[in-house]
């Protein structure tokens, strides 16, 4: 079973989101890799590539504009 790799930015509301995201992904069968902090998103892709997962998923936000 491929793991589905999990990882998010270092905004206040991205852990919340990433521990949706497990929870899902747990609901649904899949084993899950993550980190309990924030990680780049090339990090992230390099951890998918290592633990040759099906799926990496990151989640950060993007600033709209106007916003900081």
């Amino acid at each position: 079973d491929l793991p589905v790799v999990v990882g998010h930015d270092a905004r206040p509301s991205s852990a919340g989101f990433a521990e949706l995201v497990v929870g899902v992904c747990l609901a649904a069968g899949r084993r899950v890799v993550g980190w309990s902090g924030p990680m780049p998103t090339p990090m992230l892709a390099w951890a998918a590539r290592e633990a040759g997962a099906v799926a990496a998923i990151v989640i950060e936000v993007v600033a709209q504009e106007g916003e900081k």
